[in-house]
């Protein structure tokens, strides 16, 4: 089967009526980009859509880039995991085979509901001079791995772009595409995450509850590092991470790691050693 090309996907969003076979998809407007098309965020596996329902409900339809084969079981397995809980740090999701029709052909989908915020390294961005705000976001991102960790469960990416802050200041994780449950061991990851978030001797075999510490220490460190000395990130953030970067994980004398040891703060400290 050919598979759909990004713009093929555009193309078809931009008349939901005919797109989806979701009622409630066919009733959306889909959100307008740049010069009039749909706005769309483009991932590794995915590119996800905004549709907003006249009742004002917001939506995701998470497409994939590329043919998959997995992707129904392993949604089905997290879906089964949570019996119907959505965590408040989770949004509800449905994988519908016949999502949407291109050229005649329906292609899998991912509906979300749709995560109102912004992305964890923008509300970083915007917090580097206010460190009571750091360690708040800290809090909540421990409250987050923690409640992972006591479901059994792992994301398997985090870091900056896939977890939202809300309004309200609640943290937010998206793109389940790799997530792991219980039922899914045995299995081998589907990628192996954003390299400035994961050990660099991670292989598609480390895919189990524990594959989360390790990023899990890196954005908890940074954000402890950061409220205590924002000049940390003024000097070593590049977008793409908060501080550390794959590099520094293989070069333990890099001068980030100088300035991390020199830390006021003795949980930033720890973490170092």
């Amino acid at each position: 089967m050919s598979w759909p090309s990004g713009s093929d996907y555009q193309t078809a969003v931009q008349n939901p009526k005919t797109a989806f076979q979701d009622k409630e998809l066919q009733d959306c407007i889909v959100r307008p980009g740049a010069m009039g098309m749909p706005w769309v965020a483009s991932g590794n596996f995915a590119s996800v859509f905004c549709l907003v329902h006249p009742n004002g409900q917001k939506y995701a339809a998470r497409v994939f880039n590329r043919q998959v084969t997995t992707q129904k079981a392993r949604y089905q397995a997290v879906s089964d995991h949570l019996g119907g809980i959505i965590f408040q740090f989770m949004v509800g999701f449905q994988y519908q085979e016949d999502g949407i029709q291109i050229a005649g052909q329906w292609y899998p989908i991912i509906k979300m509901d749709w995560a109102d915020g912004v992305q964890f390294g923008k509300a970083v961005e915007d917090n580097v001079s206010d460190p009571d705000a750091l360690r708040f976001i800290a809090a909540q991102f421990r409250a987050v791995y923690s409640g992972l960790q006591g479901a059994n469960m792992s994301h398997c990416d985090l870091q900056h772009g896939n977890i939202m802050v809300s309004p309200a200041g609640n943290l937010v994780l998206v793109d389940y595409d790799d997530f792991f449950v219980p039922k899914l061991a045995g299995e081998q990851a589907l990628a192996l995450g954003m390299p400035n978030y994961q050990h660099p001797a991670r292989r598609a075999g480390d895919y189990d509850e524990k594959i989360d510490n390790f990023s899990s220490l890196v954005i908890y460190m940074s954000l402890g590092a950061v409220a205590a000395d924002p000049t940390l990130y003024q000097q070593y953030n590049n977008g793409d991470n908060l501080v550390l970067k794959e590099t520094d994980y293989k070069d333990l004398n890099s001068p980030v790691w100088v300035g991390l040891a020199k830390s006021s703060d003795p949980v930033v400290k720890d973490i170092v050693d």
